[in-house]
């Protein structure tokens, strides 16, 4: 049976309410990304009546003060869903330390929701165009724990006078056609408060035990 949240306009509908504390109706989201015709009210053929339903139905999203607000209590099932740990499993793989993590994330993203999901900041990262935020919301938490990351690795590079590392990760996210990493990030580092971002790697042991194993520079 097809998941909620594989729906072509699932994501288009949970990501809005997600930055609205207050709450926002259906017809603020299509007006916010220019679709001209009631399609978010339309009943889903499979599901028998339309997918916001459905998704109160399901605990995605509720009625909230001007509208509907997200539910954040799925997230962490839909994680473990995309980053299942196999035992047989072989190669290097980040799934245990995203696992690890994922309460921490999790609450981050339940205490900054208003930042992190941001209408004009998803509008951004998403380019504004209503095909892409369908294609790659999916990934949106990915992006969320992307940026801790990157967040946690900055001191580290201080440390060792080589912030130029982080310059070069920025660079990286230039070449992205897709999606704007690179604003989105800029966005969030400077809305966030400065203790809003979690620790996820305390020292350099912990470091040391992220970062990927593969030398790929050998035979250069």
């Amino acid at each position: 049976m097809k998941e909620l949240f594989e729906y072509n306009n699932f994501w288009l509908i949970w990501l809005n309410c997600a930055g609205s504390k207050k709450g926002i109706s259906l017809f603020k989201i299509q007006e916010s990304w220019g679709i001209k015709t009631n399609y978010l009210y339309h009943k889903e053929r499979r599901l028998d009546k339309p997918l916001f339903k459905a998704m109160i139905e399901a605990g995605y999203i509720c009625e909230g003060e001007k509208g509907f607000v997200a539910e954040f209590d799925w997230i962490p099932s839909y994680i473990l869903k995309n980053h299942n740990l196999k035992s047989d499993d072989t190669g290097w793989s980040l799934n245990d330390f995203i696992v690890e993590t994922m309460p921490i994330v999790t609450e981050f993203i339940k205490n900054n929701n208003a930042v992190l999901f941001d209408s004009a900041f998803i509008k951004q990262l998403y380019l504004s165009d209503i095909n892409t935020i369908k294609r790659d919301g999916p990934t949106i938490f990915d992006d969320v724990m992307l940026f801790v990351f990157i967040y946690n690795l900055i001191p580290f590079c201080k440390r060792y006078d080589a912030e130029i590392v982080i310059r070069m990760i920025y660079t990286f996210f230039a070449f992205s056609s897709q999606k704007d990493f690179l604003n989105y990030f800029n966005d969030l580092n400077h809305k966030l408060p400065k203790d809003a971002v979690p620790e996820i790697i305390a020292n350099e042991g912990e470091l040391i035990k992220v970062l990927c194993p593969i030398d790929l520079s050998r035979d250069l």
